[in-house]
């Protein structure tokens, strides 16, 4: 009887094993994730600041277009 106990927590030992790896793998993958999710976000906002500074060097760009063509129109 003693040996079917062990055999019994042997196969406990391993399915907890087991258990633990799958846990294990989903706890590396949400971290994965996460860090994949923070680094777009990051990525992404530098895009913006990138465009928003572009978008201001061509509208100044275009306004002083604007003056020089106002000027030379005038003169």
């Amino acid at each position: 009887m003693s040996k079917q106990l062990s055999n019994r927590n042997q196969r406990t030992k391993g399915s907890m094993i087991k258990q633990g790896f799958k846990i294990f793998t989903l706890i590396a993958v949400i971290i994965g994730l996460l860090f994949l999710h923070n680094h777009s976000l990051d990525k992404r906002k530098a895009n913006e600041d990138n465009s928003t500074k572009v978008f201001e060097k061509l509208k100044a760009s275009h306004e002083t277009k604007n003056l020089e063509e106002k000027d030379s129109n005038h003169g």
